[in-house]
């Protein structure tokens, strides 16, 4: 025999034996009513978990903190702890917010209020670490209380990474009866969305990963026979539940929890599951009543800890009093997901505000509605999950593009849902309906020459009028190449969809929604880009020097967040709730308490003799200017004796301060009240 024909037949041998035994070892997990495991999944599995620790023990993130390379610059440091791709400064609410919020409770030792951040018990309520009892329903936060910083950073966003992925993937798993290669491939999916991209670095991705978790540990109670797994599931039902709403981010979590609701209903109907559900039932029903029980009364308890900061708040003038009836983004914008592989950094439609405003799912869900009404009409059974699904995505895409009368949306909650908020249900709910849908390809019928040659000519007429009306509501932004590209593009997808040819749509999707979305954000290692600096550092022993004593920084509005991360007390910067003790000192009579009561972005500004400003200016729903010198009374009356400048301030800015650091380099001067 061939030497190479011999290595080929004993790696063959090396390789069935290990598939065997992963084969083995998945059907000792494996339900027929749930997963069925096999030596392709457990793969899989295996290999996310080694990317995790990977990206964990290396440090590597996909954190915008580089950003601070040029906020802050200092020479040689423009590239720190960059690996490839670009940091993304319209991530502001993570470079800017969370980052240095994080290192602020890490000087802190992880409190549960933090004066930096807001006035009451905001760490809390924005899934920040702290060392107390619900650290433990925050598994994403596990790391900083495992790990030094650094590397606790790592784990953060491994789970985001790796938690949505393999999540989504288990989530599919059960769904489509264990089709790997489609689940797989709708965790793929997920991921490389614009939508989840561009908002990777918010608390989206762990919320989704909760979401999946809850969902696959309530249905493994409800359907295993195994007494063990039961009580396992029960415990993972009561923290993935719980972790899911101390995400405190209504906007997202209403949406998902309809989905969740539809989605459960259709899985229950399905053929078998009912059955199932009988055996044991009174086990199961006590084993889901303790985890509700639990989970209600560890929420409890976390309300009795925040209830003052909820109720500020509700109180805000906003968020807190922000409203909605739904469609506020039409249905050409609802749609657009269709020209995300056109979109990038910098290149979106002005009316579109911004890149992530801009990012949305690709809704391939009408195809799924075409062929379901089709199949009814020749009376066929349909699959009762993807009926359920296609109510769901009817009644959300109605309310993103439509709206709803007032009345229907306080009853639903929904008032609280911005229709471009409402995407992330319509268009996770809308890859697994197809997934689901593909999933049926074995048993779906095939359609005729006929009705393939009437169905591709409806879906292209149909894009075309879509893609020419999405251009003139963008004052031709798109050119007619770029129409008649997106236009063919996804024309053959949905056909391929309609035909259930699962292997080509997907060859097709994925490399289209990756040649944009792989680059929303960069990859990166480290917390140097801040505390690499000799301005962090200055700051830092200033800070020791003087401890709790209260800063104003004047001239840049993301450098009081700089210095925050380095432990320093800056009265302005962003805050998620106002200081109205503060408030009340610069402005006794109330006056501008419509302007500073919210979650907002706080830059002050000294006065001009040339410019007249009112004490607080509001620049947008959540930024103001607030004008006052640095000798002013009322920052004395507040205790504010420390003052940082990007610029050597004039001599009457600086009358009543003495100097104590400079970092000219980085633009810092730091100053003391005589």
């Amino acid at each position: 025999m061939p030497m190479h024909m011999l290595k080929n037949n004993l790696l063959a041998r090396k390789y069935g034996w290990l598939r065997l035994k992963l084969d083995r070892l998945g059907a000792r997990f494996s339900e027929e009513q749930l997963i069925r495991f096999d030596h392709r999944s457990l793969l899989f599995i295996m290999a996310l978990a080694a990317v995790f620790v990977l990206l964990t023990a290396t440090g590597v993130h996909r954190s915008s903190v580089g950003v601070w390379n040029s906020v802050v610059a200092q020479r040689g440091m423009d590239k720190t702890g960059l690996l490839m791709g670009e940091p993304r400064g319209v991530r502001s609410d993570e470079w800017l917010g969370y980052v240095p919020w994080l290192l602020s409770q890490s000087h802190m030792d992880f409190p549960e209020s933090n004066p930096d951040v807001g006035a009451h018990n905001d760490p809390l309520m924005l899934s920040m670490p702290v060392k107390d009892f619900f650290a433990f329903f925050r598994p994403q936060n596990w790391g900083y209380f495992i790990f030094d910083l650094a590397h606790g950073f790592s784990f953060y966003w491994s789970f985001k990474v790796i938690g949505l992925t393999f999540s989504f993937f288990m989530l599919l798993m059960l769904l489509t009866g264990s089709d790997f290669w489609l689940s797989a491939i709708g965790s793929g999916w997920i991921y490389l969305t614009g939508f989840v991209q561009w908002w990777l670095s918010t608390t989206l991705p762990e919320m989704l990963t909760a979401f999946c978790l809850t969902f696959i540990a309530l249905a493994y109670l409800l359907l295993t026979r195994r007494q063990w797994l039961a009580a396992v599931s029960a415990a993972a039902l009561m923290l993935f539940s719980v972790d899911f709403v101390l995400f405190f981010y209504p906007p997202f979590q209403i949406p998902l929890v309809f989905l969740f609701i539809f989605m459960l209903a259709g899985f229950m109907l399905r053929r078998g599951k009912i059955d199932a559900l009988r055996h044991r039932l009174w086990r199961r029903l006590a084993l889901l009543g303790a985890a509700v029980a639990a989970g209600a009364g560890i929420l409890g308890a976390f309300y009795l800890d925040t209830r003052t900061t909820i109720a500020a708040i509700a109180a805000t003038a906003y968020p807190g009093n922000r409203l909605s009836n739904g469609g506020e983004i039409g249905l050409l914008r609802t749609m657009d997901g269709f020209f995300a592989p056109l979109l990038g950094a910098t290149r979106y439609p002005v009316s579109w505000t911004n890149i992530c405003e801009a990012s949305n799912f690709v809704l391939f869900f009408p195809a799924v509605v075409i062929v379901s009404v089709r199949d009814r009409i020749r009376r066929l059974k349909l699959d009762p999950l993807v009926t359920s699904l296609c109510i769901f995505l009817l009644g959300m895409f109605v309310w993103a593009a439509v709206g709803l009368p007032a009345w229907l949306g306080k009853l639903t909650l929904l008032s609280y849902v911005p229709s471009s908020r409402s995407l992330l249900a319509l268009g996770t709910g809308s890859i697994i309906t197809v997934m689901v849908f593909l999933s049926g390809r074995r048993q779906g019928p095939r359609s005729g020459r006929r009705m393939t040659w009437a169905a591709g000519a409806l879906i292209l007429a149909a894009l075309i009028i879509y893609s020419l009306g999405l251009r003139a509501s963008t004052d031709d932004y798109f050119s007619l190449p770029e129409v008649a590209l997106i236009t063919a593009v996804f024309a053959a997808l949905f056909l391929l969809l309609m035909k259930r040819r699962w292997l080509l749509f997907s060859l097709l999707l994925l490399p289209v929604l990756a040649s944009s979305s792989l680059t929303a954000n960069p990859v990166a290692f480290g917390l140097g880009p801040i505390t690499g600096k000799q301005a962090y550092q200055a700051a830092e022993q200033i800070n020791a020097a003087n401890p709790g004593l209260k800063w104003a920084v004047y001239g840049n509005g993301a450098l009081p967040a700089f210095l925050e991360a380095a432990g320093m007390h800056v009265i302005d910067g962003i805050r998620y709730t106002p200081d109205m003790t503060l408030m009340r000192t610069l402005d006794p009579d109330g006056r501008y308490s419509v302007i500073y009561n919210r979650y907002a972005n706080i830059e002050l500004l000294p006065t001009d003799p040339e410019q007249r400003r009112e004490r607080f200016t509001l620049i947008q729903p959540d930024a103001y200017i607030l004008t006052i010198d640095p000798c002013a009374p009322e920052l004395a009356a507040a205790g504010v004796d420390g003052f940082v400048f990007t610029y050597k301030p004039n001599d009457s800015q600086a009358s009543c301060l003495r100097p104590v650091a400079a970092v000219p380099a980085s633009h810092v001067w730091f100053y003391l009240r005589r």
